[in-house]
């Protein structure tokens, strides 16, 4: 019977003893909200001899190295496998197709790039043609107080 952990919407976190596969905590033992999610958690084992501990040593040096391969080169992050695949096959996959997935990543910037680039170049051009006007404006508003100030003087 395993043992799982469970996080509502409010950040709490609670164990829960599933006794048959279709057993699901229905609320919160906390706030009571019925909104959780299932957690992922870490479990314990035991090594019996050195050759295991160097095999599983080996299987996550490999797993960090084609993961740190992954985010550099082909700039992915966050690589979970799916169902009954594992990070190998996945990281094969990626290599197959990764240049693909970078080519979009950059291409995907390109585009804001240029759009920011529009939007500076669209501020500017509205920026020109509002500047005569301003500046008649300013003319106006200069030549109408210079005749008050004169009315004052007069009166």
């Amino acid at each position: 019977m395993p043992i799982r952990e469970y996080a509502c919407e409010n950040s709490h976190v609670f164990d829960f003893l599933e006794r048959k596969k279709s057993d699901k905590p229905k609320r919160c033992p906390e706030c009571g909200s019925g909104n959780l999610t299932k957690l992922f958690s870490t479990f314990g084992f035991s090594v019996r001899s050195s050759g295991q501990m160097r095999r599983i040593a080996d299987h996550f040096n490999k797993e960090s190295e084609m993961k740190q391969d992954l985010k550099e080169n082909y700039g992915v992050e966050n690589v979970s496998p799916i169902g009954a695949r594992n990070l190998s096959e996945v990281h094969a996959e990626v290599k197959s197709t990764g240049s693909y997935v970078k080519d979009k990543m950059q291409e995907n910037s390109e585009k804001q790039a240029t759009a920011r680039r529009e939007k500076k170049k669209e501020w500017a051009r509205g920026a020109m043609q509002r500047a005569p006007k301003r500046r008649l404006e300013m003319k106006e508003r200069r030549a109408a107080e210079a005749a008050e100030k004169r009315k004052i003087r007069l009166s």
